[in-house]
């Protein structure tokens, strides 16, 4: 579609094809967990003007033991509609 719109060249989506990265599923990365979780925080607090910083420790710990079958994506969305309620 973006090669027909002419947006993107055709030579370059060939090129990109040949370029693989890995990246494991959230649930194989629990030490990126904290990571995220402060920088949707500081995010969507600030979108929201909200003065969230943190969370608790058990909340951490249910991140944790999620199987985030959305990957990050769904932790964004499961931060920022928590923050939407607060």
């Amino acid at each position: 579609m973006a090669i027909a719109e002419r947006s993107l060249r055709s030579d370059l989506f060939y090129r990109l094809g040949v370029v693989f990265i890995p990246i494991p599923p959230l649930r194989q990365r629990p030490g990126d967990i904290a990571l995220l979780t402060r920088h949707f925080l500081k995010k969507h607090s600030r979108a929201l003007n909200k003065k969230v910083r943190e969370v608790s420790a058990e909340v951490q710990e249910l991140f944790l033991t999620h199987h985030w079958p959305g990957n990050v994506r769904e932790l964004e969305h499961f931060i920022e509609g928590a923050l939407n309620l607060a």
